[in-house]
Order: C-alpha cells, then sequence, then structure tokens
C-alpha cells in the first residue's frame, strides 16, 4: 500500500514541478525568452519548438529577438506566438521578429493573473486524474481480492489526504504568484 502512495507522490510532484515551471514564465514587464519556450510551429511536418529553430535572445530588459534559421518560417512563428495567447504582439521585420514589452499596465497584471490562474486549473485537474488513475488501479486490485475492503477504505482516505494536500500547495503556489504580479 506504501507503494501505491509513493507512486502517487512521484506523480504529484511531477505536477508542481510543471507548475512552478509554468508560473515562473510570467514576470512583470521584463523580457524573458522562457516565455515563449513552449510556442510551437509545424517545421517540416513536425511540430517543432521555435528554440529549435531559431536564435532566441533578450537584447535588454523590453526585448526579446528571434532569428529563425530559415527566413521562409518567419510568419509561422509571429502567427504561433499570437495564437498562444501570451499576450505578445510579435513584430516582423522580415529577417527577424522582435518582442516588445510595454510597461507593465494594471490591466496586463490581471490578464497575467487570469493566465497563472489557468494554469492553475490545468495542474488541480491533473492531480484529480492522477488520483482517479490510482483509484482504479487500487479497485482493481480489490476485485482481484488482493486487498480487502477496509484497506481499501483506508487507502481511498490517503490518496484523499495526500491529494488534498497537492492541491493546497498548488493554491499557495498561484497565491504567491498573483501577489507578485500584483505588487511590482
Amino acid at each position: 500500500m506504501n507503494d501505491i502512495i509513493n507512486e502517487l507522490k512521484t506523480e504529484l510532484d511531477k505536477v508542481i514541478t510543471i507548475i512552478k515551471k509554468e508560473l515562473n514564465k510570467y514576470k512583470c514587464g521584463r523580457a524573458d525568452e522562457s516565455i515563449i519556450s513552449d510556442v510551437k510551429i509545424i517545421y517540416y511536418d513536425n511540430l517543432t519548438p521555435i528554440s529549435n529553430i531559431s536564435l532566441i535572445s533578450v537584447t535588454d530588459a523590453r526585448t526579446i529577438t528571434i532569428k529563425p534559421y530559415e527566413k521562409k518560417f518567419i510568419k509561422n512563428i509571429c502567427n504561433a506566438i499570437i495564437e498562444k495567447k501570451l499576450g505578445l504582439n510579435p513584430q516582423d521585420n522580415g529577417d527577424v521578429i522582435r518582442i516588445f514589452f510595454p510597461p507593465i499596465t494594471e490591466e496586463r497584471r490581471k490578464e497575467l493573473v487570469k493566465i497563472v490562474n489557468n494554469e492553475a486549473e490545468k495542474a488541480r485537474v491533473s492531480v484529480r486524474n492522477t488520483r482517479r488513475d490510482i483509484i482504479d488501479k487500487i479497485t482493481k486490485t480489490s476485485k482481484q481480492d488482493k486487498i480487502s475492503k477496509d484497506d481499501v477504505k483506508r487507502l481511498e482516505k490517503d490518496i484523499q489526504n495526500t491529494v488534498d494536500k497537492y492541491i493546497k500547495d498548488i493554491n499557495d503556489i498561484t497565491i504567491n504568484k498573483e501577489k507578485e504580479l500584483l505588487s511590482m
């Protein structure tokens, strides 16, 4: 039974790592290439991150420059950045793409908070899906009479307590990020 709880914790630790990485992308008014790191385009029939087909650099505190290795993909990269709904407006000059980060407004802060909350909800859904998968696994095992009904109930309670702890962690991480975004 400890194996099941350890498996659950391992999966949920991955969710926490991912949410921290995702939320770290959102900074107030500062250029950071990590915000576009997971933007992908179709590149010769493969979905490819733009970082694999371009040179991406932060040229100053408020500007990211993207220089694709092949100029014919500039429009695709611009469109992918816009479609990602990051609130960025790429500027294409034919050779390079520049993304300017204007001084942060109250409206942009609220927009970033909405994005952060969406990311947090994705993490909570992932936690709940992991819980469902583990409980399904326990149910199948109990049907084969490998686990008693009392043990199943105890295990389900332990699983729920663990899930509640991780949901609380996600909520705390989200609240801290919201405070950071709104206070700058």
